[in-house]
């Protein structure tokens, strides 16, 4: 929530080139969320171009590249929805509307990770005004409880 650029490429881009190297994942993604999988191979080889012939990710992001610019192709190249439908990204509202949709859509807990607590805390500073009410009162209302 409300990070830079730079944020972004680094929490949310380069997580998803890790998971574009897992074997079958982005296309069960794109089958699930009736996405178009023919694009997955074009960020596979773009990935595969900025951190040269020997990476292929690894068990996090340590293995993949961390130059900006590269980050922002490759960006370039992951259709919006692909960004947006699978993470909440933006202000703190987008967030908490993002948060919403999947507890409405039938989720019953929602793991954040990627980011470092500091840039969750507008999230949490609003999500008050968003969680939705019964269904989790037995919950605390911080989402990190």
């Amino acid at each position: 929530c409300e990070t830079s650029e730079e944020d972004v490429l680094n929490y949310i881009i380069r997580r998803m080139n890790t998971y574009a190297f897992f074997p079958h994942m982005f296309e069960a993604l794109c089958h699930f969320n009736g996405w178009d999988s023919g694009i997955v191979d074009r960020i596979r080889a773009a990935i595969a171009d900025a951190d040269g012939a020997g990476s292929k990710g690894g068990v996090g992001d340590e293995h993949t590249t961390r130059e900006l610019d590269a980050l922002r192709r490759i960006r370039n190249l992951y259709p919006e929805e692909w960004v947006y439908q699978g993470n909440a990204v933006g202000s703190a509202k987008d967030c908490a509307l993002a948060t919403r949709e999947r507890l409405d859509a039938g989720a019953d807990g929602i793991l954040f990770h990627g980011s470092p607590p500091k840039n969750l805390k507008p999230l949490v500073d609003v999500w008050a005004s968003y969680r939705p009410q019964g269904k989790f009162d037995d919950r605390s209302v911080n989402p990190g409880l």
